[in-house]
């Protein structure tokens, strides 16, 4: 198992952000790591969304079922690669921690498990951490409009 973290403070109150971060169909007009995203912030929904690594011409296009999405705290999905859960999947998290009630600390990352992780992780997992950065500043910027 491998896990990412990152984090940001943004100067916005927890119900912003969450309403930003779940409002899925405006993505294409602020987030340049997830720029599509299809389906519901409900617990057992699956989505459809494509993600942009850093220096990457073409983006993946995963199916993730939503495991938590607890308002203006947390929104939580887990992924397969090519559905076997076995080679590679991903727990994605995104938690918003209440500072005041104009500022939050934005957690966001994801758990890494399976028999291609050391691989993967070789190849993108600087890309991958790079994009979560990218996600997290333009969260900021479109919150704090």
């Amino acid at each position: 198992m491998k896990e990412l973290k990152t984090e940001i403070e943004i100067n916005a109150g927890a119900e912003k952000v969450w309403k930003i971060l779940t409002d899925f169909p405006a993505f294409a007009s602020w987030n340049s790591f997830i720029p599509a995203i299809q389906g519901r912030a409900e617990k057992g929904a699956r989505l459809r969304l494509f993600v942009k690594m850093p220096f990457q011409k073409r983006a993946m296009r995963l199916k993730p079922v939503v495991l938590k999405a607890e308002p203006a705290r947390e929104l939580r999905w887990f992924g397969k690669l090519w559905g076997m859960g076995f080679l590679f999947a991903g727990e994605h998290f995104f938690r918003i921690q209440k500072i005041d009630d104009q500022q939050v600390k934005f957690i966001h990352g994801e758990r890494f498990t399976g028999l291609l992780l050391p691989i993967i992780w070789k190849v993108m997992g600087e890309q991958i951490r790079m994009g979560y950065v990218q996600f997290n500043r333009d969260l900021k910027r479109e919150c704090e409009l």
